[in-house]
């Protein structure tokens, strides 16, 4: 009894591993060695203004001589900790590339997304311009959510941590730096 336990258990994680290969990895793994593809082509040290949405609230955060500083909702100063960890989520990389001309942004959840982020990068010492990266739906399996780049053609699937990360940034953002009042 035990072991026809055992083998049906066996068989159900083949057939998981081979779902996970096929379907969220493309059918391959990568290497340690090989490169991993970044959303945003540029040198995140050139970030000077960061804007995310989400349900429908907007922060904004803008650099100013060298310090970072709460624009929208309100003025406050920000931590440099807190821009470190908005920032780290461009190291995950993307998973793949999910369709390169999809019709029916719908589909994905790019129609109307879940979150989007700005980034708004120097361009030399007099001009900037932003980008944005819409983030949608999360896949079936709930390991990653669909994304695509403003402006551009393509669909792509992240890990699920750049969409965790930022609802968790947005949410102690707005827990931890409400405006300053005094009594009246």
């Amino acid at each position: 009894m035990i072991n026809k336990r055992l083998i049906v258990l066996i068989i159900c994680l083949v057939f998981l591993g081979g779902y996970v290969s096929i379907f969220e990895l493309g059918g391959k793994e990568k290497s340690s060695g090989e490169e991993v593809e970044k959303i945003f082509s540029f040198d995140l040290k050139e970030v000077k203004g960061i804007k995310v949405t989400f349900q429908d609230k907007s922060i904004l955060i803008q650099k100013e001589n060298g310090k970072w500083k709460l624009k929208k909702p309100f003025d406050s100063p920000v931590k440099s900790k807190d821009i470190s960890d908005i920032m780290s989520i461009f190291n995950y990389g993307i998973v793949r590339v999910v369709h390169d001309n999809p019709h029916k942004l719908s589909q994905w959840g790019l129609s109307q997304p879940e979150i989007e982020l700005s980034l708004e990068v120097a361009e030399g010492s007099q001009s900037s311009f932003w980008k944005t990266l819409f983030i949608g739906k999360e896949n079936p399996t709930s390991a990653s959510s669909y994304a695509m780049v403003k402006g551009e053609s393509r669909v792509l699937m992240i890990g699920i941590a750049y969409k965790m990360d930022l609802i968790s940034f947005f949410e102690r953002f707005f827990a931890y730096n409400q405006p300053k009042t005094g009594p009246a």
